[in-house]
C-alpha cells in the first residue's frame, strides 16, 4: 500500500470492501465466505456438527435401552427399530427421518468420564488449546473456501478457536454475504469482486503493527481479513436462494423479502447447507437450552425437536445426502446424556452420526441407568469415528475404534 494513502482513501477503500461482502462490519459477527474447489466426479466432504447444548438424550439413539423401566416416557410402542440392525430411536423425532437417511445412521458411544457442562462443553471441540473444529476441517480435502470452518448462528462453541494452516473458524450471523458468494441476488451498486478485495487488503495492510501487537483481542480481524479478501478473488456460483430457502419452509415476508437473518434452528440448517455449497467443510449449529433437569417422561426435550427442528434435520438430510458431488455427514451430540431418575448430567454420550459412508448400527447402546461399557472410547474415539467416514487425510484424531464404517 502506498505510503501516500490518506486516512479518506483508506475508510472508501474499507467502506468499498465491507459492501462488497455484505457485512456493516468486520468483527465477529460478519460473514466472510468461500466456494468450493472440487473435480467433476469426486465427492467433496464435509462435517455438519449439531450440538445441543446441555445434553444430549440418549432416548433418541439408544431408544430400546428404556423399554423395561420406562424412563423417559419409552415404551416398546414409542420405539423404532432401524431396518434388522441392533440400533432403536424415538419414533415419534428420530423415526420421521426417510429410510435413506436411519440406513445410513450410526449411535456412537463416548465415554468420557465428564458430568460437568464448562469441562464437557470444552473438552468436545478443544483439545487442550486445539481446535477439533479447526484441525477437522484442515484434515478434510477437496475444498480451496475462503472459509472453510464455521459457525451458524449466535452461539459460539466453547473455547479459543485459534488458526490452524491458515484456516480460521468463523462465525455467520446471516446469509446474505453467502447468497452473494454463491451468485445470488445483490447491491446492483456493489463495487467489482476485485476492487474490493484490493480494500481488504489495504485495511489489513494498514492495521498489521497494531494487530500484530494485540493477538488476542485482534484474533477475529487478523483472520478475518484474509478470509474476506481470498473470498472475494474466488468466482461465485449459481444461486436461486428464494427456492432453497422455501424447501425448508422459508418464504418471504410482507414485504417480499426472504429472510436471511439465522434466527432459529430452521435457518441454521439452510445456512449449513448453503455453506456446504460455499465451500466450508465443517459447520457447527449450536443451540442452547438442553439441561433438561426434572424431564423424567421425556416431553420437554420430544417437543423441543419437534418444534422445528426434526423437519429441518429432515429437510438437510434428504438434500445432503442426495447430493453426488458431496459427502456430508450429519452429527447430533451434546454435552453429555440426561441420566436417571431426574435428567440430570451423565458423565457419558451417545451421538447420533449420519452419513453415506456410515454402517448402520450403533457402539452407544447404553444400559438401563444410561451407562456405557468399560472400554468404550472417548472423545478422542469419537472424533477420530467422525473423521473416517468423512474421509479426512491421515488420522488427524488417531485410529478410529468404531467399525461402523462402510
Amino acid at each position: 500500500m502506498s505510503h501516500n494513502t490518506s486516512r479518506r482513501g483508506f475508510l472508501k477503500n474499507a467502506a468499498i470492501a465491507a459492501g462488497a461482502v455484505g457485512a456493516s462490519r468486520l468483527i465477529p459477527g460478519g460473514s466472510l465466505l468461500g466456494t468450493a474447489s472440487a473435480e467433476v466426479g469426486s465427492e467433496t466432504p464435509a462435517v455438519v456438527i449439531f450440538y445441543m447444548q446441555g445434553g444430549y438424550n440418549a432416548m433418541f439413539c439408544s431408544a430400546d435401552s428404556f423399554i423395561g423401566n420406562g424412563y423417559f416416557g419409552v415404551t416398546s410402542a414409542n420405539v423404532k427399530r432401524v431396518g434388522t440392525s441392533d440400533l432403536y430411536v424415538d419414533n415419534r423425532t428420530f423415526g420421521t427421518l426417510a429410510a435413506s437417511t436411519l440406513n445410513k445412521m450410526a449411535t456412537i458411544g463416548c465415554r468420557h468420564g465428564i458430568s460437568s457442562h464448562p469441562t464437557a462443553q470444552n473438552n468436545m471441540v478443544m483439545d487442550g488449546a486445539t481446535s477439533r473444529l479447526v484441525k477437522l476441517s484442515t484434515s478434510l480435502p477437496g475444498s480451496t473456501a475462503a472459509i472453510r470452518c464455521a459457525v451458524v448462528g449466535r452461539n459460539m462453541p466453547a473455547g479459543n478457536h485459534r488458526a490452524i494452516n491458515g484456516v480460521s473458524l468463523q462465525q455467520i450471523r446471516d446469509l446474505g454475504t453467502t447468497i452473494a458468494a454463491l451468485g445470488g441476488s445483490t447491491d446492483p451498486n456493489a463495487p467489482a469482486r476485485p476492487v474490493a478485495a484490493d480494500g481488504i487488503s489495504a485495511a489489513e495492510a494498514m492495521s498489521k503493527a497494531k494487530l500484530d501487537a494485540n493477538p488476542v483481542s485482534g484474533k477475529s480481524l487478523t483472520e478475518g481479513f484474509p478470509a474476506a479478501s481470498a473470498q472475494l478473488r474466488q468466482a461465485v456460483t449459481p444461486l436461486n436462494y428464494a427456492n432453497v430457502a422455501a424447501a425448508y419452509g422459508v418464504t418471504p415476508n410482507a414485504s417480499g423479502v426472504v429472510p436471511t437473518n439465522i434466527s432459529d434452528t430452521t435457518m441454521q440448517f439452510l445456512a449449513a447447507e448453503l455453506m456446504i455449497k460455499a465451500g466450508a467443510n465443517v459447520v457447527l449449529a449450536q443451540q442452547l437450552g438442553w439441561d433438561t433437569h426434572g424431564d423424567n417422561n421425556g416431553n420437554v426435550v420430544r417437543n423441543r425437536l419437534l418444534d422445528g427442528t426434526m423437519a429441518a434435520l429432515k429437510t438437510f438430510t434428504d438434500r445432503t445426502l442426495a447430493m453426488t458431488d458431496r459427502n456430508v455427514v450429519t452429527v447430533i451430540m451434546g454435552d453429555f446424556s440426561r441420566s436417571i431418575p431426574g435428567s440430570n448430567h451423565q458423565a457419558n454420550l451417545s451421538a447420533t452420526v449420519m452419513g453415506k459412508y456410515v454402517k448402520l448400527g450403533t457402539t452407544g447402546r447404553v444400559t438401563a441407568d444410561v451407562g456405557l461399557p468399560a472400554g468404550t472410547p472417548s472423545i478422542d474415539g469419537l472424533w477420530a469415528y467422525i473423521a473416517k467416514v468423512a474421509g479426512a487425510t491421515g488420522n488427524p484424531f488417531g485410529a478410529n475404534p468404531h467399525n461402523l464404517v462402510l
